[in-house]
């Protein structure tokens, strides 16, 4: 009924019946599109609460498995949708319309990563479904995936819930150059979309923790392109955005996203 989960992935049969007999029921649909075929190419994302996916079927779905690419893939074309990309041992990716949160993976030896997703996915959805926080839910997820991958096996090797909970007391996090890129690239992504009417690069250098000249590089080597030409692209989304979701006025859209005037 309405507000119950759906968990559904590309093993199962009829899945898009499901889908429009769990939608018409208003609950709330998680897909996974593994193992991903052209049939998932024609399921109306609309209808989907929550996607989970990782790098290979995200070039599937949007033609990369960049981050900025997905999530404005995304963005642009289903505004409630929400989505986790699990990006192997550089960590995942929460974002929605309103937030893009980052969480890192867990250093373990890894044995078998056959039920990695599925775990993840598990947890992730038990955890929303308990009230968690998205943060607590992406934590107890990654480790409950890294626990997954140090066991050998399918099924046996899904930990269970007290297993995770201890583990989370002494596993430690990932720490590498990657996962730090990603983290910053959101970090750049948030500043940029809530500091639209009046950006600062000296103010995105503090957070980043850098100088202004080596932030203006490392915006140039990580995301190709400047701080102003990322300023600009995302003032005319959201201003896209505003004008198809609102009636505010033109001039005032405008102004909402940090310009003086229609020029």
């Amino acid at each position: 009924g309405e507000g119950d989960m759906l968990v559904l992935q590309n093993e199962i049969s009829n899945i898009d019946y499901l889908i429009e007999c769990a939608h018409s029921k208003k609950m709330k649909v998680i897909l996974n599109p593994s193992p991903f075929d052209e049939n998932m190419k024609g399921i109306d994302l609309k209808k989907i609460y929550l996607l989970t996916l990782n790098e290979v079927e995200a070039v599937e779905l949007c033609g990369s498995s960049e981050p900025e690419v997905v999530m404005n893939y995304f963005k642009s074309r289903f505004e409630d949708l929400k989505v986790i990309l699990t990006l192997g041992v550089k960590g995942s990716i929460y974002f929605d319309k309103e937030k893009e949160i980052f969480c890192p993976t867990y250093l373990v030896e890894v044995e078998d990563t056959t039920v990695a997703g599925d775990t993840y996915t598990g947890y992730f959805v038990s955890g929303i479904y308990k009230g968690y926080s998205i943060e607590k839910c992406l934590k107890i997820a990654s480790a409950a995936a890294a626990l997954a991958v140090s066991r050998k096996g399918a099924s046996v090797s899904s930990p269970t819930s007290c297993e995770v909970e201890e583990a989370l007391k002494t596993l430690k996090v990932n720490t590498r150059d990657g996962l730090e890129i990603e983290k910053k690239k959101i970090i750049v992504s948030n500043y940029i979309n809530n500091n639209l009417e009046n950006p600062c690069l000296e103010h995105l250098a503090k957070l980043l923790g850098y100088s202004k000249a080596h932030t203006t590089v490392w915006i140039k080597k990580n995301l190709n392109t400047s701080f102003s030409s990322l300023v600009k692209t995302n003032r005319c989304k959201k201003a896209a955005q505003l004008l198809r979701e609102t009636d505010m006025p033109i001039d005032y859209v405008i102004k909402r996203v940090g310009y003086e005037n229609g020029s």
